[in-house]
């Protein structure tokens, strides 16, 4: 998810760029491999690159409820200024300009790479618990069996004993003795 930005470091500032994303299987540290399709629009500005995103992101996961493999998708929005990387030279010494480690700096071979915003955008949008379907069913307490797939036979006793002395007014009650 690398891009070559140094033909348009060199054009005036407002210059755009598109480029088409779609990616199979991309490795990213923490979050497995995804799927990535979309575009992005790069724009020069008076100090790096902007760039702006809609990528749709797919990823196998498993349901929370039912424990099935399935596949999560997101829709990552990506908004970030890339700048650049400046050197000031000094009596022939070169200074490193400051880095500030919440900003994004272009590569040293002037690429811009989205790796990072977008596994942080996963991160974030990611839901806690991820669901096959809204109405997922989950397993069985007792058998286990996927009750999305087929109904056990079960005969539980959901009651907590607690409650028994209220069960027996309550059937009490509707059986009028």
């Amino acid at each position: 998810m690398q891009f070559d930005v140094a033909q348009l470091l060199t054009e005036p500032i407002g210059t755009t760029r598109w480029f088409q994303i779609q990616e199979n299987a991309v490795p990213l540290q923490g979050v497995g491999d995804v799927w990535l399709q979309g575009g992005i629009q790069l724009t020069r500005t008076d100090s790096g690159i902007w760039a702006f995103s809609d990528i749709k992101v797919s990823r196998p996961t498993v349901c929370s409820r039912c424990l099935e493999d399935c596949i999560q998708v997101l829709t990552i929005s990506l908004d970030q200024q890339y700048l650049e990387k400046l050197t000031v030279r000094m009596h022939s010494t070169p200074l490193p300009f400051d880095s500030d480690e919440d900003r994004l700096d272009l590569g040293a071979d002037l690429t811009l790479d989205i790796s990072e915003v977008v596994r942080q955008g996963i991160e974030s949008s990611s839901p806690i618990k991820f669901l096959c379907q809204e109405s997922c069913s989950g397993l069985c307490s007792n058998c286990g069996i996927n009750l999305n797939e087929s109904r056990c036979n079960c005969k539980m006793n959901h009651s907590d004993p607690r409650w028994a002395p209220l069960d027996r007014i309550l059937s009490s009650m509707k059986t009028g003795s």
